[in-house]
């Protein structure tokens, strides 16, 4: 079981990196040489990671541990930003944000995240920095997320993620990579 308390607190954590990393990728997509943004990036899957393994969401922090892994190599090697890199960052802030409108939900398991670990994996072991990025596998599609309350996570139809006051439904549907299929075994703790 996932304490409620440690869980709400997560959450709010996890927003506020989400929102980091969404302006921290704009920025390394308008100025490609800004190595600070893409510390701060692996900073924030590296907090993703381990405030969901303390709450107990292992599932969420080994996915998050897959992309930092992947970071903490890009800038080891000191490869450039590449589309694929923006790629996976992308694909990450995605995939996360789902995950964390579903905890806000209340409903249980996981995104499957398996696409975004075998690319930041594919990355991960390459021999230089690729340059594309690997067609991401279209989802059929998954089912609306309904949230209600003050400072709910909205995803919207671009995949982006924003902070909204408040919201009645919050359609994770609307973006392929968000529509990700749903893993609805309990996520281990």
């Amino acid at each position: 079981e996932v304490d409620a308390e440690l869980l709400g607190i997560f959450i709010e954590e996890a927003i506020d990196v989400l929102a980091t990393l969404r302006a921290r990728l704009e920025g390394l997509r308008a100025n490609p040489a800004a190595a600070d943004d893409l510390i701060t990036i692996r900073r924030g899957f590296h907090t993703l990671k381990g405030s969901g393994r303390m709450v107990g969401l292992t599932q969420l922090g080994d996915t998050a541990w897959a992309v930092e892994q992947t970071l903490n190599r890009w800038l080891q090697l000191d490869w450039p930003i590449t589309p694929a890199l923006l790629g996976l960052i992308g694909l990450g802030e995605t995939v996360f944000a789902a995950w964390i409108a579903r905890l806000q939900a209340g409903q249980p398991g996981a995104v499957d995240a398996s696409h975004l670990e075998a690319e930041a994996e594919r990355l991960r072991n390459a021999s230089e920095a690729p340059i594309d990025s690997a067609p991401a596998p279209q989802p059929a599609e998954a089912p609306a997320v309904e949230a209600e309350g003050q400072g709910e996570l909205a995803v919207e139809a671009e995949g982006e993620c924003e902070l909204e006051g408040e919201l009645e439904a919050t359609p994770l549907a609307a973006s392929p990579v968000a529509a990700a299929p749903v893993n609805e075994s309990p996520t281990p703790t």
